[in-house]
């Protein structure tokens, strides 16, 4: 019956490669190095569910999240995208292509946001995303304010 809708019409979970019974004991806990990751999923889920190897950097991700957390650390506010990125990054960018396809862009396009993110976090990403033309009376003023500490008086380019 693994992933056969319920009655109330929502997927089952697999069961299959799960293990059953008595868990092994736990790994002691270092409050200061890495927190254990508990793995007991051997299979691959059925679709449309994420794949083995997906759901393991998620459940890595989350782990370092709730670690921060324990010990005070209070992330910021992300949307969604951001998120998206935000975890792409953590993951070294082995799942870039695929969440490039589930935000709707390419992967060069996502290559982008990551950087953006690098710079400038959940921040970055939102500006990346949703550009606007600067205000010319705004660059003036940024001109202005920066002529004085260039080391040419005009621009060498």
């Amino acid at each position: 019956a693994s992933g056969a809708p319920t009655a109330a019409g929502a997927p089952r979970l697999p069961t299959q490669g799960v293990r059953t019974g008595a868990l092994p004991p736990l790994p002691p806990l270092d409050p200061h190095g890495t927190p254990p990751v508990l793995d007991a999923v051997t299979a691959e889920p059925p679709a449309p569910l994420p794949d083995l190897a997906a759901l393991r950097a998620l459940v890595r991700d989350a782990a370092r999240r709730a670690a921060s957390l324990l010990q005070g650390h209070v992330p910021e506010a992300h949307d969604t995208a951001a998120d998206i990125v935000r975890f792409t990054v953590g993951a070294g960018g082995a799942h870039l292509e695929t969440a490039a396809a589930h935000l709707g862009l390419t992967p060069l396009r996502m290559r982008h946001l990551t950087a953006a993110y690098h710079h400038g976090g959940p921040h970055g990403v939102a500006a990346c995303l949703s550009p606007r033309p600067a205000d010319p009376a705004v660059l003036a003023g940024a001109e202005a304010a920066i002529r004085p500490l260039r080391p040419f008086a005009e621009p060498p380019v």
